[in-house]
């Protein structure tokens, strides 16, 4: 304990500790000392499992983590239409807004088969990329003068999309348009 002074000709008791700033803990979960789990009151020990935990709220361990995988789910085989909305030189000034129409015909783990069009032009074929389980996808085609090339995420009943898109053909003058693009389908229940 060290003396301060506290005041005129006056004394104070300060107590000084060292903590670790370090504000993790790695714990293992346990039910040894915790109520019994089983009604013959037996306690389980298997439960051992270990926790990072961070300002007082416990995370996975990155090891635990699961990546998202390519999946078919929810299926994209729908026909989506919507609006395309370019991005502007200054606070969205020049900015515009047109149609985007996906037509999915077929889908697999590694493709979606179908047309896009933006703006009246169109583009059909088969599309290469992944829809992953957390929801994202990518998608991309291009060949003989054209490209399009989509990315974005698809909500969980499949009802619609929202991303990025890019959208050029050349063998028409020349169109190319990007921006971001938001499109529904009807879904029968």
């Amino acid at each position: 304990m060290n003396r301060v002074p506290y005041g005129p000709g006056a004394t104070a008791s300060v107590h000084c500790a060292v903590e670790s700033l370090e504000d993790r803990q790695l714990l293992s979960g346990t039910s040894a000392g915790a109520a019994p789990l089983h009604a013959g009151g037996a306690s389980s020990s298997a439960l051992r499992l270990p926790l990072v935990v961070r300002r007082g709220m416990a995370e996975i361990p990155k090891h635990m983590h699961k990546k998202p995988a390519p999946t078919t789910t929810p299926s994209l085989v729908h026909d989506y239409v919507g609006t395309l909305k370019t991005g502007g030189i200054l606070f969205g000034l020049g900015s515009i807004t047109t149609t985007f129409d996906l037509k999915v015909t077929a889908q697999t783990l590694t493709s979606i088969t179908g047309t896009a069009s933006v703006e009246g032009h169109r583009v059909s074929g088969l599309l290469t990329g992944k829809l992953l389980t957390n929801g994202n996808f990518a998608y991309k085609i291009s060949g003989d003068g054209l490209g399009f090339i989509m990315t974005g995420h698809v909500k969980k009943s499949g009802a619609a999309i929202a991303g990025t898109a890019s959208f050029a053909l050349k063998n028409l003058g020349i169109f190319k348009i990007n921006g971001k693009f938001f499109a529904t389908t009807t879904i029968a229940t």
